[in-house]
């Protein structure tokens, strides 16, 4: 009896103990011990620069209310059949889900537009407009021809023509579809959809400010956009405004519309450890890490805004003057070593954006990777039959040209090693973890009907 007795008073001081160990550690906020794979993402994510994404800057709600109606308003383009909106569409996660965007002369929406006989299609593949007001951005469209200097310089090609007044790199990127032919201005000659001649294609593509003044007068005819204008901007006179306001209120729309920050890994980099399954996490220490993808979808827009030539099939129209090419880079640097390089983009809700690369030449996630896993061989094995009918004929395949396109692949891809279909699925699961459930309800901002009257997309 006696050693029970003896043995039950030690098992209650060790309980005792424990249980005063135990209260003591919780005074002391002792740490709890790390997920491992959080222990890793954590050190990745220092690594590449990784922080939540920026909040949208508070704006004037007249300027957005302005921005918005632009934004959908067919009026903007030369034959006042089509707008900011056909090519980047909410519902087509600000896209259209096509290769190559059909501009003017086109009917209908996203994939099933239809292109008007004698049009061409537009060069490059619509970017999505995420986040557009975050502070790290420094440059627009897949050549960069929009950049911003630490200096605050901002190169553009328009020049010594750009307004000054600019909100940020966004209002800049909004001057320009306006004066591209195939986006939105139109051919000399053309009439508008009532039979109208439009005044906005007559000038040569140089005189962007001749464009930007001919627009604001058609805006200003209309009653309504004067309120909006004179709402947005109770300080000026009508006859000081120019292109840059409304240039100012489309970003400003599209920042308050398109800034996302809900996606799981959104969650998980402002401290919501759950929201990453253990394989997205998994996929995001591949991604980060041996993957080698980090290395140029680093930083708070997952780009480190650089330019790359990745071998991406060459289709569509091309650019003038070297059409059916497109020289990329090469365009804006006048430097032929960067021929075939284009921006790495932006992975936020990558997802839901496809088709990818700047000619939208690749249909699904899994394809863009094993591509980057040996681009030689996939831009050499490259099967046109997933695009459109009229798309396949223009790949340009021709031996001179592969051979230029082979020989000046970035060195960079070597960091991308071969990749088993686990490992690849385990990436496409993290780059899902990008996508925002706020994209299920960008709908609400389209508007019922146009300032103009024109058709809403």
């Amino acid at each position: 009896m006696r050693r029970k007795r003896n043995l039950a008073t030690g098992k209650g001081r060790w309980i005792g103990a424990t249980l005063l160990l135990v209260w003591m550690m919780s005074l002391w906020g002792c740490p709890e011990t790390k997920d491992p794979l959080d222990a890793k993402l954590e050190e990745e994510i220092a690594e590449h620069n990784l922080r939540p994404l920026e909040p949208a800057p508070t704006v004037n709600k007249a300027k957005v209310e302005l921005g918005q109606a632009l934004f959908f308003d067919r009026v903007l383009s030369g034959n006042r059949d089509v707008s900011c909106a056909t090519c980047h569409h909410p519902t087509h996660a600000t896209g259209d889900g096509r290769e190559l965007s059909a501009g003017v002369g086109g009917e209908g929406l996203g994939p099933d537009r239809v292109l008007a006989a004698g049009r061409e299609l537009a060069p490059r593949n619509a970017s999505p407009l995420f986040n557009l007001g975050d502070s790290a951005w420094r440059t627009q469209f897949w050549d960069g021809r929009v950049e911003l200097f630490a200096s605050g310089e901002i190169r553009n090609p328009a020049a010594g023509s750009l307004p000054a007044g600019l909100d940020n790199i966004a209002a800049v990127q909004a001057m320009f579809p306006v004066t591209s032919r195939d986006e939105m201005r139109g051919e000399r000659g053309d009439v508008d959809i009532n039979g109208h001649p439009n005044e906005i294609a007559d000038m040569f593509y140089s005189e962007h400010g001749k464009i930007w003044g001919k627009l604001m007068t058609r805006l200003l005819e209309i009653p309504r956009y004067r309120e909006l204008f004179a709402a947005a901007y109770p300080d000026l006179e009508l006859e000081q405004l120019g292109f840059e306001h409304a240039a100012n209120a489309i970003a400003a729309f599209e920042i308050e519309a398109f800034t996302l920050k809900k996606s799981p890994f959104d969650r998980y980099l402002a401290g919501e450890k759950d929201a990453l399954s253990d394989d997205a996490k998994r996929g995001a220490l591949l991604f980060f890490g041996e993957a080698g993808c980090g290395r140029c979808h680093g930083g708070a827009l997952l780009t480190d805004q650089s330019f790359y030539n990745i071998a991406p099939p060459q289709l569509g129209p091309g650019k003038e003057p070297e059409e059916p090419l497109d020289n990329g880079r090469a365009r804006v640097s006048m430097n032929p070593l960067d021929t075939h390089l284009f921006r790495t983009p932006s992975l936020h809700n990558v997802a839901e954006t496809a088709p990818y690369m700047h000619s939208g030449a690749f249909h699904k996630l899994e394809d863009v990777i094993l591509h980057h896993t040996n681009p030689k061989a996939s831009y050499l094995a490259y099967d046109a039959t997933s695009l459109d009918e009229p798309l396949r004929n223009t790949v340009l395949m021709d031996a001179q040209y592969r051979e230029k396109m082979v020989a000046s692949i970035s060195p960079e891809l070597d960091v991308v090693p071969e990749l088993s279909a686990e490992q690849i699925q385990l990436l496409v699961l993290f780059l899902e973890s990008l996508s925002s459930p706020e994209l299920q309800n960008l709908e609400r901002w389209i508007p019922e009907q146009s300032v103009s009257g024109l058709p809403i997309d």
